[in-house]
Formats: structure tokens, sequence, C-alpha cells
């Protein structure tokens, strides 16, 4: 009896510390102003959807004329490109590529 209370008791400990440092789906209640979604290694942010990936965030590099890539967002496949910019959208289609940025003025 001792042996599964004991297990018992560490499960919950170990869940109750995990819970303290893991990003949930619907929300944290816990998160203060040093906490973030993000790498502390030279590991790029990457965000997928469907598997394939859509957005990264660059942790840094040089470019051919010796500038920095750090912080330079790509939006598009990255099987085809890297961001060469500090915001970079890329669409692997013979087509029309587009921002748009509206208001209550300007409509939908």
């Amino acid at each position: 009896m001792k042996k599964v209370m004991y297990l018992v008791l560490f499960t919950f400990i170990c869940e109750t510390s995990m819970a303290q440092i893991e990003w949930r789906l619907l929300g944290n209640t816990t998160v203060t102003a040093t906490d973030f979604v993000g790498s502390v290694n030279t590991q790029n942010l990457n965000f997928r959807t469907f598997n394939n990936p859509r957005l990264r965030i660059l942790t840094g590099g040089l470019t051919g004329n010796g500038a920095t890539t750090d912080g330079f967002i790509g939006i598009g496949d990255f099987n085809f490109f890297a961001p060469l910019n500090l915001l970079h959208q890329h669409i692997n289609y013979n087509r029309s590529n587009f921002h748009q940025f509206t208001n209550l003025n300007t409509g939908l």
C-alpha cells in the first residue's frame, strides 16, 4: 500500500511542476514578464500547418553583404525560399502576391 501512495504522490508532484513550465493551448495563468515562446539556442522558430512550413523567424546568420539575418521573418513554403529581408513573403505559384491592410474606413 505504501508503494502505491508514493507513486501517486510522485506523479502529482511531477505534473504540478511541469504545469508551471509548459505553454497550454487554452492559455496560461502563471505567465511572468520573463516567460516566452521560442528557443534559447540558435534554432529558428518555425510554425507549421498540416505539417507544411508557413512562417519562420530566423535566429541569424550572415548575408552575402555581411549583414545579419537575425530576426528576419519569412512567410511561405520554406522548401523553396529563405527570407532575404526583415519581412519576406513568397508564394510558390505563378500568381500575384499581395499584402492587404484594412480598417473601418477602408472596409474589408
